[in-house]
């Protein structure tokens, strides 16, 4: 017997048009903000109405504890600010005192050396990140150690130790500072040397070194090799 086809028929679902749902969904909503609402009103309107009904004696202990209760959240606030400022104030003072105290060890070390070796000295290397990338700010001390009853004058410069692209190189102080000869000193007892320098981004800084000599019938040189750390005093690498 031959079977009849047809062409496929979509199944046909039937639903309900209740427009009116969305209609109380909103009016429920609204009935529960306006309840909020009054809620809140109610709840001022029934503390002044309580107000009402005690007496004078309550009225003015209830008034009593609202004031104190205010002071304490005052005083608690101001206790907090304190405290930070406290917590401030000690951190400064001993970052302050840590400064003093590296201060310290540098005028004994120039008035009252321990080293036996006189003369022109490099008594340190700070490194500190500049204003903008791949530039630092290079200091160091330069000092005489000794006798210290005559200037010394003499010129010092800088150069960078490291490599670029694991190819060992040096870049001298021309390259990176805007000086491009050596910087002039004259001191007694010590001077301080800053300068800023930029590094080339392929260039990997692993030492600096300082070199020094001074003028006149006796010159001396020295040449001091520091790692290259960021923010920190360096340790001279050759004792």
């Amino acid at each position: 017997m031959a079977k009849v086809r047809g062409s496929k028929q979509d199944k046909l679902v039937v639903k309900s048009h209740r427009p009116w749902r969305g209609i109380v969904s909103f009016l429920v909503l609204l009935m529960i903000g306006a309840a909020l609402g009054a809620g809140g009103f109610v709840s001022g309107l029934y503390y002044e109405a309580r107000m009402q009904t005690i007496g004078p004696s309550e009225r003015a202990t209830l008034r009593t504890v609202e004031q104190q209760v205010m002071t304490l959240e005052r005083d608690r606030i101001v206790d907090k600010v304190a405290v930070e400022s406290s917590r401030k104030a000690i951190k400064e003072m001993e970052e302050q005192l840590h400064r003093m105290g590296k201060e310290i060890a540098f005028y004994k070390s120039v008035m009252s050396p321990e080293s036996d070796v006189k003369g022109l000295h490099v008594q340190g290397l700070d490194i500190s990140r500049g204003g903008q990338a791949n530039e630092y700010v290079v200091s160091w001390v330069m000092t005489q150690v000794g006798k210290n009853d005559a200037f010394l004058a003499g010129a010092t410069n800088l150069r960078l130790v490291g490599s670029t692209a694991g190819v060992p190189g040096v870049l001298e102080m021309s390259e990176v500072a805007e000086q491009k000869v050596k910087v002039k000193f004259k001191f007694r007892y010590f001077q301080n040397v800053s300068m800023d320098i930029v590094v080339p981004a392929e260039f990997v800084v692993e030492k600096i070194e300082i070199a020094a000599q001074s003028d006149g019938k006796k010159p001396q040189s020295i040449t001091r090799e520091f790692d290259w750390i960021i923010q920190e005093t360096l340790v001279d690498v050759r004792q």
